[in-house]
């Protein structure tokens, strides 16, 4: 899809906006009547990129609902302040998550895996674009290092696995997007290349699992967003919010007409979480993420609402110039998250002021805080999920592209 201004929309609150107010809160709990069964209580969990940006909410909140936690990190992107201190609950291993001897180590760590998450994998419009291919052989290699450590182990100790891809494997399409819509494939003119090599590479990360007839669930997440993210990979909060608190006007790709469906970091960990301990675990594929449905040109204003700066104060930008001479956008990304909602999930909505009012509280680079104070925010689910350091590069720990 080839760079396209088109027509600018007029300024002020879109149709896609939402206009309410109210404060969700994160529930960490789901009826025990739903098809996951009751949460079971002291799983060994093991997750692959688990100092991340969606990895360390995750981790947090399994520990949080008594589950014991193995994390593997290289740490080239996440950090160990997100995690706390280890003990009998909380184990570290550092490594590269695509070498076989990085699991070795993982697995040999107590406690011993009853589920594997994996996270790990290379995200950002501006990383992949850096080096397609390079996003491509990392999410191969991380792949068969998993499959290779499950294979490997005894028939009766074989873990349940959670695989993260994303909403970038679909084609694009004006309707929800649900499990079953079309995704990429290699008849596509550029699969694979510039910012496909995303959804290529979480292809065949997909593939690879199912080759190996591995009992996976694959949750393809739709714009996870929330503190933690940097500007720098390209992600769109934190670049809006960054422009906002240095008074620079916001970028917008295009016509801002883009439209996404955003889901909070908390909300969405709490949903993984809920299914990595699940009685009776679910595999195939899965959409997850938000309710909080708006175009560009809605959030930017909407961050510019909550530091009570001129709606005016944005700009339209070619992103093949100031991104990538290769950058394609995606008009339309909204999911259809049927399956997810019949299985308990998605029950903790927030609206889309509630996400940018909390990325303005508590964005790692936010100079000054707002009132009221964060009491009047949606509350974590728990109190270990942090705001990590906003120096991110190399390797991310977190899922799906934004913008």
């Amino acid at each position: 899809m080839a760079y396209n201004a088109g027509p600018r929309s007029a300024l002020g609150p879109g149709p896609h906006l939402a206009q309410s107010h109210a404060t969700p809160t994160v529930n960490s709990s789901h009826p025990t009547h739903s098809p996951l069964g009751p949460p079971q209580v002291g799983l060994g969990v093991l997750v692959t990129g688990g100092a991340g940006f969606l990895g360390s909410c995750l981790v947090a909140e399994l520990i949080a609902r008594g589950a014991r936690v193995v994390v593997m990190d290289d740490f080239s992107s996440g950090s160990r302040a997100r995690l706390g201190t280890e003990g009998p609950r909380l184990r570290i291993v550092e490594g590269d998550a695509g070498e076989a001897n990085t699991w070795q180590r993982a697995l040999a760590a107590d406690p011993r895996p009853d589920r594997i998450v994996h996270l790990a994998g290379t995200v950002g419009v501006r990383r992949v674009l850096a080096d397609p291919d390079r996003c491509l052989r990392n999410h191969r290699l991380l792949a068969q290092a998993l499959v290779e450590a499950w294979e490997g182990l005894p028939a009766d100790r074989k873990p349940e696995v959670l695989c993260a891809s994303s909403s970038e494997v679909y084609r694009e399409s004006r309707s929800p997007l649900a499990e079953t819509s079309p995704t990429l494939d290699a008849g596509e003119p550029r699969f694979g290349q510039g910012r496909w090599a995303y959804a290529r590479a979480k292809l065949a990360t997909e593939a690879r699992l199912a080759e190996a007839q591995i009992p996976a669930l694959i949750v393809r997440l739709f714009n996870v967003v929330g503190p933690g993210q940097t500007a720098s990979s390209g992600m769109v909060l934190p670049r809006f919010i960054e422009a906002a608190r240095a008074h620079r006007r916001l970028a917008l790709y295009g016509d801002g007409e883009q439209l996404r469906t955003y889901g909070h970091v908390r909300a969405v960990a709490a949903d993984l979480a809920t299914l990595v301990l699940a009685s009776h675990p679910v595999h195939g594929i899965l959409n997850l993420g938000g309710m909080a449905q708006a175009r560009t040109i809605d959030l930017a204003q909407a961050v510019l609402a909550g530091l009570g700066q001129a709606p005016d104060r944005v700009e339209w930008v070619d992103p093949t110039r100031s991104v990538s001479r290769d950058f394609e956008e995606v008009r339309h990304r909204v999911p259809d998250l049927t399956r997810a909602q019949s299985l308990g999930l998605v029950r903790s909505p927030w609206t889309l002021q509630a996400i940018v009012r909390d990325g303005l509280l508590h964005h790692p680079q936010a100079a000054n805080r707002l009132d009221p104070p964060a009491s009047h925010l949606p509350s974590p689910s728990h109190e270990h999920c942090p705001h990590p350091d906003p120096l991110e590069s190399g390797r991310s720990r977190e899922a799906g592209l934004s913008q």
